[in-house]
């Protein structure tokens, strides 16, 4: 899943589940509704949290999740979306990626897409147990069977870690449950992509 069409959770004292939605205007207008508590935004696909209160806005929680590009002046092309940064490599690298057509920016903007190209599945199933992760180290607590659901999640094992949250609050189950089933869907792409 692209983080930048990702959906969004938002969980009150980490297991109640209020929205799930796309549209961070809404996320933060669910959080809002929740003032006093603690209330958390997971973006669904890598499970990168943060904690929210009635002041929170969209643009910070964009912000917060990098989906908007950054609008700095300077070199490059920013109506293209093309974001400047920093790289450091040997001189040996920086005299290869010269002598390319194009150039440097060029070359690695195309090395770059191929390697996401060719790890599309296995960066995205790697991504969804990482969210799964992130989810239940934060918000399980005193829900039973932490350890065994992360020793299966990542022994590939999706039926044995849902039937460890049998147990568990219903939402937190429920949202927890739906991430498993993704990162088990991302590892069978993961498993049938060629080689």
């Amino acid at each position: 899943m692209n983080e930048h069409n990702s959906t969004y959770t938002v969980l009150v004292d980490y297991r109640r589940l209020i929205h799930t939605g796309a549209d961070l205007t809404d996320v933060t207008a669910q959080a809002r509704g929740a003032a006093g508590q603690t209330v958390m935004v997971f973006q669904d696909a890598t499970g990168r949290y943060t904690e929210v209160d009635a002041t929170s806005t969209a643009e910070e929680l964009a912000a917060h999740f990098g989906v908007e590009p950054p609008r700095e002046a300077g070199p490059g092309r920013p109506k293209l979306g093309v974001v400047r940064g920093e790289v450091t490599l040997l001189p040996r690298h920086w005299a290869w990626l010269k002598s390319q057509p194009g150039g440097a920016s060029v070359t690695l903007r195309r090395l770059v897409d191929e390697a996401r190209r060719v790890h599309q599945h296995r960066d995205r199933a790697r991504q969804a147990k990482d969210a799964v992760a992130r989810v239940v180290g934060l918000c399980a607590g005193e829900q039973p069977q932490v350890e065994a659901l992360t020793r299966d999640l990542y022994a590939d094992r999706y039926e044995e870690a849902v039937g460890r949250l049998s147990d568990w609050s219903e939402d937190l189950r429920a949202y927890v449950t739906r991430l498993l089933r993704e990162a088990q869907h991302a590892h069978a792409m993961e498993e049938e992509a060629p080689r």
